[in-house]
């Protein structure tokens, strides 16, 4: 993941000096994965879409691992 964040800000991150962190955490309904990188304010929104993309990506690729569509139920009593 690193590595991709690397790629997608370019030299910016080693520019000013700071390191990305990546962290992954169980959710109540799966995984959380955050990341905390720094690039220009003016790409900010393109890299944080590209880098969903490359995750969401990486992760179909793998067979055994399948993305449940979140869905409730609300059931209503009468009476």
């Amino acid at each position: 993941m690193r590595l991709e964040v690397e790629k997608l800000t370019g030299e910016y991150t080693q520019s000013i000096g700071k390191k990305i962190n990546a962290r992954v955490s169980m959710d109540d309904s799966g995984l959380k994965i955050k990341v905390n990188f720094f690039a220009p304010i003016h790409q900010l929104s393109k890299i944080k879409s590209d880098l969903t993309k490359k995750i969401y990506e990486s992760i179909n690729k793998d067979k055994k691992v399948e993305l449940a569509y979140p869905r409730r139920e609300i059931t209503i009593k009468k009476g």
